[in-house]
């Protein structure tokens, strides 16, 4: 990952490396799996990949808009 992205991190998935030679700063929200479930398939244009009925993948890229980045920065 790097900096000013976001991604959808399946739910039990660890996903943090500590990195003692840079700052890192993360935020962090747990929603309902039937939330992100929903979400993903009524806003599949924001993913960057098909969308399957099945995944293993345990992270999700989602595109960053500047809505979101302003939220971030809020």
């Amino acid at each position: 990952m790097e900096g000013g992205s976001a991604v959808f991190v399946k739910k039990g998935a660890c996903i943090y490396e500590q990195i003692f030679d840079e700052v890192f700063c993360v935020i962090t929200f747990f929603v309902p799996d039937s939330y992100i479930r929903n979400f993903v398939h009524q806003n599949a244009v924001l993913i960057n990949r098909p969308v399957e009925a099945v995944t293993t993948n345990q992270i999700m890229p989602v595109r960053v808009d500047p809505v979101m980045v302003a939220f971030y920065n809020s």
